[in-house]
């Protein structure tokens, strides 16, 4: 759900992988890796997270 919610969004895909924590299986990209691109992620999480909270918002409105 996360996946496909991302690309909706147009983030970047390699930033979202690394929130999703996916493992880049590529060995000789992993070797030039060298980022976690946690300023990046920082963003497209606190959407996330805003997002998830609209999902169920109307369900529990007192939280």
């Amino acid at each position: 759900m996360g996946r496909t919610w991302f690309a909706e969004q147009d983030f970047n895909f390699v930033h979202c992988e690394y929130c999703l924590a996916h493992r880049v299986e590529n060995q000789v990209q992993l070797s030039y890796q060298r980022s976690d691109y946690l300023e990046q992620r920082r963003p497209i999480m606190e959407a996330w997270d805003n997002y998830v909270e609209s999902c169920f918002a109307p369900y529990f409105p007192d939280l």
